[in-house]
């Protein structure tokens, strides 16, 4: 796992803020995809693979989660969780078309 020093290090520099700045740029351009589509939503979703970047995103909040840093369990606990909330739509939609679209997560 990390080391605490690196866990405060992560923390310190913003790392659940860029995470979730990450999200919001990401909902935004899926949203503007998916809403210039003129096709059957249903058929377009299946075709959208995850952004690259989530499945490095969710190894590292994983690896902050079972950081050994006590203090700070319960906020990473909770960025976390929010991180992942903001995916939520993402999440479904990949879940909906499963298997074709989950390819690299």
């Amino acid at each position: 796992g990390l080391s605490p020093y690196v866990v405060d290090l992560l923390l310190a520099s913003g790392i659940f803020e860029n995470l979730q700045n990450a999200s919001s740029r990401y909902k935004e351009e899926e949203s503007k995809f998916l809403s210039l589509q003129p096709r059957d939503l249903q058929d377009m979703e299946s075709m959208i693979e995850a952004p690259a970047f989530l499945s490095g995103h969710c190894d590292l909040m994983g690896a902050l989660l079972v950081s050994q840093s006590p203090k700070v369990q319960l906020d990473i606990a909770v960025n976390v969780v929010s991180t992942l909330h903001s995916y939520k739509n993402t999440f479904e939609r990949l879940f909906r078309c499963f298997p074709p679209c989950i390819i690299q997560i």
